[in-house]
């Protein structure tokens, strides 16, 4: 960026990237040389550094139809966002509809590890709303009738 805020982005320094973000806020909507998917990009990196969950997310769902389009990889913006609503309980975001292009493949160990967290917590959740006992109190006649099973099928 032409005016050296971007740069200190970057920086190892927090307060340095915190300063940065601070004094690119109030310059993004209006800097003339920006096209929309920089500003939100600027956005979501601003609100990431500057610890601002509901705009990094705002930000990121302007980005997400583009991800692979972005000078950064795709794959750390989704983590960043699945990592805010793993926080916020929205396991919908995590484990229904499509995954963008860039993460769906799962190879990434801290997609799936995010996802698979997310498919944990949804259950234990349906669990409690649903008031099922725990598996260790349950009948353990269906497990042994489970445990003979050796194929599907007549």
């Amino acid at each position: 960026m032409a005016d050296g805020f971007g740069s200190c982005l970057w920086s190892p320094n927090y307060e340095e990237r915190l300063q940065a973000a601070t004094a690119l806020v109030p310059v993004i909507p209006t800097h003339p040389g920006w096209s929309d998917k920089q500003r939100n990009l600027l956005r979501a990196l601003c609100a990431w550094v500057s610890g601002r969950p509901d705009d990094y997310l705002n930000a990121y769902a302007a980005l997400e139809p583009d991800l692979d389009g972005l000078p950064l990889p795709g794959k750390l913006l989704w983590i960043a966002a699945a990592s805010l609503w793993f926080r916020q309980d929205r396991w919908d975001k995590l484990i229904e509809g499509e995954m963008p292009d860039c993460v769906a493949d799962l190879d990434d160990p801290r997609v799936r590890l995010i996802v698979g967290l997310a498919y944990a917590r949804s259950a234990i959740e349906d669990t409690k709303r649903k008031q099922l006992p725990p598996c260790a109190a349950a009948d353990t006649a269906g497990a042994r009738d489970l445990a003979g099973i050796t194929h599907i099928g007549a």
